[in-house]
């Protein structure tokens, strides 16, 4: 058997690491390979690659890194998992994670940027064996979107082994893990730096200026640690618990409006108008 490298691709908080997790679940249950983590920067992207060239393995890797340069010197197969969700419901989330301003001041940036990325999916999708999941079908039948990439990735997963990995990538165990792997006081900080990066603050800056010493070395962003292999960080649910639809309570009105307009025929094609 000769490797094979799962590119994960999907959108930022559109249940990318949920897909991530699944295949990666199945892939290590069977014995088949093993999860690479993430990366957006190149080298590591290309180190991670090859530490599995010559292992007959499947790799499961996620990044948002998606020009595929550092992926030039695979000799192996490709296979690409790309996950989307309503495009109001992931801008929502980048705004409850302080990736998009509460002011809405970056909306453009978003829009501009989303737009770029769904171009590069289509581009990638002419010359990559891709499997497209909906993210709100995934979120309502974890069992169903396991089957479909053990399926497209060839892997003999039996019912068993299915319902295994629907169980361990539901939002109450990704809580459990998060428990788990981090201290109250690590998911504390992670909520601090998060509020303040909504103000536009850094914490550090913050903490410093009050003299709060123990905490400067506290101020840790909460997407530089992970738990494990399940590449969860101290925040990742958000207190919604990944419904989809929120972007109907959460977006004001005008910005919604924005979003459906700029994406009006992508939005239509994929079953959200």
């Amino acid at each position: 058997m000769e490797s094979h490298l799962v590119l994960c691709l999907g959108m930022s908080r559109a249940g990318s690491t949920l897909q991530y997790n699944l295949a990666r679940t199945l892939v290590e249950r069977l014995k088949a390979g093993s999860g690479l983590g993430f990366s957006l920067e190149e080298g590591e992207l290309r180190r991670r690659v090859e530490s599995i060239q010559d292992q007959h393995i499947v790799g499961v890797l996620k990044t948002y890194n998606r020009d595929l340069n550092w992926v030039s010197g695979w000799r192996g197969r490709v296979s690409i998992l790309f996950i989307y969700r309503d495009l109001r419901d992931v801008y929502s989330s980048q705004k409850k994670k302080g990736r998009a301003n509460l002011d809405d001041s970056n909306l453009e940036d978003f829009i501009t940027r989303t737009n770029s990325d769904l171009d590069v999916i289509e581009k990638l999708r002419t010359t990559h064996r891709m499997l497209s999941q909906k993210y709100e079908e995934v979120f309502l039948d974890l069992g169903t979107a396991a089957r479909q990439i053990a399926d497209f990735l060839g892997l003999q997963a039996n019912e068993d082994d299915v319902a295994v990995t629907r169980q361990l990538n539901t939002v109450d165990a990704a809580l459990a893990e998060i428990g788990r792997a981090f201290s109250v006081r690590q998911r504390l900080v992670c909520h601090i730096n998060r509020f303040l990066r909504k103000q536009h603050q850094s914490g550090r800056a913050v903490a410093s200026a009050l003299g709060l010493k123990s905490v400067v070395r506290m101020m840790i962003p909460s997407n530089d640690i992970v738990s494990g292999g399940f590449m969860l960080h101290p925040d990742h649910i958000s207190i919604s618990r990944g419904q989809p639809g929120k972007w109907k309570e959460e977006l004001p009105e005008c910005v919604a409006g924005r979003i459906a307009e700029c994406f009006e025929k992508w939005l239509e094609e994929h079953g959200y108008t």
